[in-house]
């Protein structure tokens, strides 16, 4: 009797409808994080992401290895537009009016606003990790970077968030002869 090695067979070839439509909620999340927010830049990153798919006309060994390959890619896109020597010499139109109504619930919105103001780095890894469900070890494989690198910026980005949602609620101080009397 011979032992016949079983190799894990490829996943089922996917056409790019198939790949837009499993991957729509996660690609989007991660571009509308990557880019603090702004729509018409999260549509382009998401177009280019799968884009970038459909050129690269890719084998994959494991599902888990296109979802990887697709993220990382978003998060590149996601660098290079907030990155440009463009945006640095231009106030973006996010910066003077507020983001628009995302979610039913306000604190729903107030957090996602407080997220998008965080540095990219911190926003795509509490975005994978608490949106996505990613633990830090796959957050890791999947942008390329070590563990303690992606638990490092987590703990850094939770602290900026509550920082920052703090900063919110607290009541502006009004001089007492500001006051007016009822």
């Amino acid at each position: 009797m011979s032992h016949i090695s079983q190799t894990p067979t490829p996943p089922e070839p996917m056409d790019i409808q198939q790949v837009i439509q499993t991957y729509q909620q996660l690609i989007y999340g991660i571009a509308l994080t990557g880019t603090g927010g702004n729509r018409a830049d999260a549509e382009d990153v998401f177009q280019e992401t799968f884009l970038a798919y459909f050129q690269a006309n890719k084998m994959f060994q494991e599902e888990e290895h296109r979802k990887a390959w697709l993220i990382r890619t978003a998060c590149n896109h996601c660098k290079k537009i907030t990155g440009s020597s463009y945006r640095k010499r231009t106030v973006p139109l996010t910066d003077t009016t507020p983001l628009p109504v995302l979610f039913s619930l306000p604190e729903d919105n107030r957090l996602f606003a407080a997220l998008c103001s965080l540095k990219p780095m911190y926003r795509n890894v509490l975005y994978l990790h608490y949106f996505a469900g990613y633990r830090t070890e796959e957050i890791a494989v999947l942008l390329g970077k070590r563990a303690g690198t992606i638990r490092m910026q987590l703990l850094r980005g939770r602290e900026q968030l509550r920082n920052q949602l703090q900063k919110e609620e607290e009541p502006v101080y009004e001089p007492k002869a500001m006051q007016t009397h009822v």
